[in-house]
């Protein structure tokens, strides 16, 4: 049982896990976490919810043609659909995305202030790859569990 008083607490935590748990090893995420929480300035927020929402529209279209595909019995692999995604980004989307989300948000988002995050990652068929580093491979899109992964920057 521990204390209520938040030092000791802490010390009894620290003490108990040295007990239970000695051989593992202990890392210091402190630095992260403020990284995390820290508060943000209005200008970053903005940049924040204007990432947010090209990533959101993006993601509808890319669901839109995903369906497609699957609708027309179009044969696709994961690495042809993360490069197709990826070269309509540099294309002919991002000005009808640019333009839906100004007329709906009332918002100005400049073309030249959006890039990508990282790219597009696609994957399905029950092998998943969870690590940051991931890339598509070239096996077929199946109609179970899809995961596409994709990031859109504002401003950074």
């Amino acid at each position: 049982m521990l204390s209520k008083e938040v030092q000791s607490t802490t010390d009894e935590w620290s003490l108990a896990m040295q007990k239970c748990c000695a051989k593992l090893n202990s890392i210091n995420f402190e630095t992260a976490l403020k990284k995390l929480f820290i508060s943000k300035d209005e200008k970053q927020i903005e940049n924040i919810k204007y990432s947010c929402y090209f990533t959101n529209e993006w993601t509808q279209l890319a669901i839109k043609d995903i369906e497609e595909w699957f609708a027309n019995d179009k044969q696709m692999k994961h690495y042809d659909i993360a490069t197709k995604l990826d070269e309509e980004f540099y294309q002919q989307r991002t000005d009808k995305i640019i333009a839906k989300i100004q007329k709906s948000k009332k918002v100005t988002i400049q073309k030249d202030s959006i890039d990508i995050g990282f790219s597009p990652l696609v994957q399905s068929g029950g092998h998943y790859d969870l690590r940051i580093t991931a890339i598509a491979d070239d096996q077929k899109l199946e109609w179970d569990l899809i995961r596409i992964v994709f990031c859109y920057k504002y401003e950074s």
